[in-house]
């Protein structure tokens, strides 16, 4: 939904004055840089919207906008979760309604890719262990090609 970051950092600025929250955290990722709200340019404008949209912000205290993954890929915070414990099996990046993730979707593919990169198919959907694998399957079938065909032809 094009703006959806727009929405939801404007509910989450109403929510943190009511709350009195120094800090919002944003899911920003070096992945996300098909959309202009998750650059580093429209990140700083609202921040400054921030400080002049609120009471606590005119009075100096607006909430401070995080993201702390902005560059970082998919990969890399893979690596991070697990090496902090992070409980992967109980987090979610779906698109779609349901009980579970989808396995199809942009997020739930780059996510399995990721966790399957970093040797953890198990957290990955099954959806996404079956389409590495047959990805998998067919690059090792092209490079057994590529080498009977060099072994042969000399």
């Amino acid at each position: 939904m094009p703006g959806r970051n727009t929405i939801f950092i404007a509910v989450a600025l109403s929510l943190a004055e009511a709350k009195g929250a120094e800090a919002i955290f944003l899911g920003f990722t070096a992945a996300d840089t098909l959309y202009p709200d998750t650059q580093p340019d429209y990140l700083d404008a609202f921040r400054h919207l921030a400080a002049l949209s609120s009471k606590a912000g005119v009075n100096g205290n607006a909430p401070t906008l995080i993201a702390p993954l902005i560059q970082d890929d998919k990969l890399a915070i893979a690596r991070r979760a697990l090496q902090l414990g992070v409980p992967i099996a109980e987090t979610w990046s779906c698109y779609r309604a349901g009980t579970e993730p989808c396995g199809v979707c942009g997020p739930c593919q780059l996510r399995d890719r990721a966790l399957i990169e970093v040797g953890r198919p198990d957290l990955a959907t099954p959806q996404g262990r079956d389409h590495y694998a047959q990805e998998h399957a067919q690059e090792i079938e092209r490079v057994t090609r590529l080498f009977w065909r060099f072994m042969l032809t000399g």
